[in-house]
């Protein structure tokens, strides 16, 4: 559990800068807005890198112990804690965490690259740079949509602000389900012919 929470960790936040790094591009110039944006990426990087201050954090919110919201943020309060456990084994070392961070940022850079192909290849004239923030923003909504892989809520969201540069949204959607099949189909494939040769391994050895 505690390689998966540190990994959606890095993933929203190297999704946040890229949003932020787009955001004038997409709604024009909102001060407010992309103060808030950095707050919320300054406060993960500091969480990132000093994980016993998530609970403290969080106890800005103890008048919800009081209220009929109470069970929740019992809950909620039980997943921090966990969670700044789990986060404080990779904090130590800051130099892997640092490392962790890059990696995923080039990681989720391959895959705008990825989609970019796939985005060309329908007609959709967008430079990597203008993709960039539309990919991340839409890929932020389907991370706390909570669907398996953010599915219908991404693809809404890429294809909306698709639309909101010029593009038609028919296209948007498009665009997002062939990428979601080409990737489908990538993986699947790597993992069919991993479990086949594990099995063929096994057979050989048994």
């Amino acid at each position: 559990l505690a390689p998966l929470m540190v990994e959606r960790t890095l993933d929203v936040f190297v999704l946040l800068v890229f949003s932020a790094f787009g955001l004038r591009l997409l709604t024009g110039e909102h001060p407010f807005l992309l103060a808030g944006i950095a707050t919320v990426i300054a406060v993960l990087l500091l969480v990132l890198f000093k994980p016993s201050i998530a609970p403290k954090l969080f106890s800005l919110f103890s008048f919800l112990a009081a209220s009929p919201l109470r069970n929740y943020y019992a809950r909620a309060k039980a997943v921090i804690k966990s969670f700044a456990e789990s986060l404080s084994a990779y904090s130590a070392d800051r130099r892997l965490l640092a490392s962790l961070l890059a990696v995923t940022a080039l990681i989720w850079l391959f895959e705008v690259a990825a989609f970019l192909l796939v985005v060309r290849a329908l007609g959709i004239p967008l430079s990597y740079l203008q993709l960039l923030p539309i990919a991340a923003v839409s890929w932020l909504v389907g991370a706390f949509s909570f669907l398996p892989g953010g599915i219908g809520a991404r693809d809404v969201a890429f294809s909306l602000l698709l639309a909101s540069a010029g593009h038609p949204l028919a296209l948007g959607i498009s665009a997002s389900f062939v990428y979601r099949g080409v990737v489908y189909f990538v993986l699947g494939s790597a993992g069919v012919y991993s479990f086949v040769t594990l099995a063929a391994h096994s057979t050989k050895n048994a």
